[in-house]
């Protein structure tokens, strides 16, 4: 899945959710709960053995302003419909497995896959939150950054290694550089099972896309020199996860605690080309494509300093782990040119970390 389909698939869910939600999340509350009249001094639902009213998520009190009739079709309850959260993060991942990416003439490493260090990057990760009745919600949320980019250079004569039999190319004045983009939305049908403990399940879909390329002169003939691998995890699975606010004295600050997990099924793919264009018979692409399953892992905190009802400001940190993806360095050894075949190594692993700050917003 690209990350235009993957866009307009959430979008589309989430428009499901508003006209949707309301029904589907009245049929889930307490077999007692009914709806007060509309002749009703408010539209609460509360239930009928004691005083369980649904409150709203902000803080004890019902929305002030009267609800037009979309609102009170959207919104059964009176209480805030949505949260929406935005946070600018900056993110660091880790490098690749130790893969030699430039040898000099006796065999001996001048550049690695794990020397090849991405800096950190930033992006901007939003949700919404669509709040039903008596704590069950549905969460829509969306992550990308395309800005990981390290590269790497070899000045003098050296060895491009292009696949499992150790390289092909002698060159001269060698460049490396190495890309990655990492796409994630979600879905997740939430309920408040013990007081500040919110349990979640949900549908992720995710993208990691990487591209590696390998450059210089030639040896004998000063023409240029490529060599490049490109690989593409597409990621459909579920996931469970926990949202645990252990931090609430009842002022402003609220402190939270998240964690999910997933299991996944990985549709990845890759490419890798390479060509002497002194000699356009040297050309050769070659592809392989199989089915793995992943695992995607996320925990974090969250801090909420509240300003006013509807405001509050957001800091956060989250690591991220992804185990069982295709890493397009990882691809040279699986790839052999001189038998014009190859086979796809699965078995990467990644870790991200960081943080960032943000605002949410109830309505």
């Amino acid at each position: 899945m690209r990350a235009s389909t993957l866009t307009m698939v959430l979008s589309l869910a989430a428009a499901v959710v508003c006209t949707g939600w309301p029904a589907a999340a009245t049929l889930m509350a307490a077999p007692g709960m009914s709806q007060v009249s509309d002749n009703s001094t408010d539209d609460s639902y509360v239930a009928e053995q004691g005083s369980g009213v649904c409150q709203e998520p902000c803080d004890d009190g019902q929305c002030e302003r009267p609800l037009d009739e979309f609102r009170r079709l959207c919104c059964p309850g009176g209480r805030a419909c949505w949260t929406f959260t935005a946070d600018a993060i900056a993110l660091q991942r880790t490098t690749t497995r130790d893969q030699p990416l430039f040898v000099n003439a006796d065999g001996a490493d001048l550049l690695s896959s794990k020397n090849m260090e991405f800096p950190v990057a930033t992006a901007l990760q939003v949700g919404a939150i669509r709040h039903g009745p008596c704590g069950w919600d549905l969460e829509l949320g969306y992550f990308q950054i395309d800005g990981w980019n390290a590269s790497g250079n070899v000045p003098g004569p050296s060895e491009i290694v292009t696949d499992v039999n150790g390289g092909n190319f002698f060159i001269t004045d060698g460049q490396a550089r190495y890309t990655s983009q990492l796409h994630i939305g979600e879905l997740n049908l939430r309920h408040e099972w013990l007081d500040g403990l919110t349990l979640l399940v949900g549908l992720r879909l995710g993208e990691l896309d990487e591209l590696y390329s390998a450059t210089g002169l030639g040896a004998r003939i000063p023409a240029p020199v490529n060599f490049d691998a490109s690989t593409f995890n597409h990621l459909y699975g579920l996931q469970v996860g926990a949202d645990y606010e252990f931090y609430n004295m009842g002022g402003p600050l609220k402190v939270s605690a998240l964690c999910k997990a997933g299991v996944y099924d990985n549709v990845a793919s890759q490419r890798s080309h390479q060509i002497d264009t002194s000699d356009p018979t040297s050309e050769q692409t070659i592809e392989a494509t199989r089915n793995q399953a992943a695992f995607m892992g996320e925990t974090g905190l969250v801090a909420t300093y509240r300003v006013t009802c509807h405001l509050s400001f957001r800091a956060t940190a989250t690591a991220v782990w992804l185990e069982g993806v295709a890493l397009a360095p990882e691809q040279i050894s699986a790839t052999d040119f001189m038998a014009g075949t190859a086979t796809i190594d699965t078995h990467g692993s990644i870790f991200y970390y960081g943080g960032g700050l943000g605002m949410e917003v109830k309505y």
